[in-house]
């Protein structure tokens, strides 16, 4: 079974992130590399977020994948209200892992602007 292009269940931020992701699809399950609709939330372009991922399985007690220090650059910035499909890459899946049970999240997403600045 291919993985390409399914949706898995993302579940991404809490109210007052900087960004919206959504409409979120694996595209290479192996490396859990996902692709995401980013929209900048902020009144100033975004040059770059830091956020907090896991990818677990409801029925396991301890996740496949868990890290605090993602980061995602964006070439050309995301300007106010704009959105964009960027990738994620968020590590190695174990082979162990049932994929049609994955819950893919993203939170405690920090945005920096032009100028290094955080925004939150």
């Amino acid at each position: 079974m291919s993985f390409l292009g399914m949706l898995f269940s993302v579940i991404v931020g809490i109210g007052g992130a900087p960004v919206q992701i959504e409409n979120c699809q694996v595209v290479d399950a192996a490396m859990l590399s996902i692709e995401c609709s980013v929209t900048n939330l902020k009144e100033v372009a975004i040059s770059q977020i830091r956020f907090t991922y896991s990818a677990s399985d409801p029925s396991r007690t301890i996740p496949w994948i868990e890290g605090d220090r993602g980061v995602r650059s964006f070439s050309g910035g995301i300007e106010p209200k704009e959105k964009i499909r960027e990738f994620f890459s968020l590590g190695r899946l174990s082979s162990r892992a049932a994929t049609e049970n994955l819950l893919i999240e993203i939170t405690e997403i920090t945005a920096y602007g032009p100028d290094g600045e955080s925004l939150n």
